[in-house]
């Protein structure tokens, strides 16, 4: 049995593709993936999911030469969301949306201070019009009309 050592998941197989080794989750279960490293270098697949796990996993391959030909190896960890944490995005979408509408209600309380004014102004002319033409709109602001 293997130790994780960081990794969520780490696989050995044989010449003949057996599991020889692996962490205690893939224990007695067959590979995880069947793609090969091209070449003498590491290559890596997200997979959703590898064989007998759970969850999308970013799976390095690597090969190891032997006597008896070349054995593989596996190493699966979770792939990261583009979010990160989920608790953090459910903070930062609550967060916004909190700040959105607080700003949302604050401007709207602002433009109807600001034209409280010239809705009683408005209303007034419709006064005027209707019931008499000798009346006057008073001074807003300090300003005569």
């Amino acid at each position: 049995m293997l130790r994780r050592d960081g990794a969520e998941a780490i696989q050995v197989l044989d010449a003949h593709k057996r599991a020889i080794s692996s962490t205690e989750q893939l224990a007695g279960k067959p590979a995880m993936t069947t793609f090969r490293p091209d070449g003498d270098l590491p290559d890596y697949k997200t997979l959703c999911p590898p064989a007998g796990l759970k969850g999308c996993m970013s799976v390095f391959a690597l090969d190891v030469y032997q006597r008896d030909g070349v054995w593989v190896v596996y190493v699966g960890n979770p792939v990261i969301p583009w979010y990160g944490d989920p608790a953090l995005l459910y903070f930062m979408v609550g967060a916004s949306l909190l700040i959105i509408t607080m700003a949302a209600v604050g401007t709207h309380h602002a433009i109807g201070t600001t034209l409280a004014p010239v809705d009683a102004i408005r209303t007034e002319l419709a006064e005027i019009t209707a019931t008499g033409l000798d009346r006057r709109v008073p001074a807003m602001w300090g300003y005569p009309l």
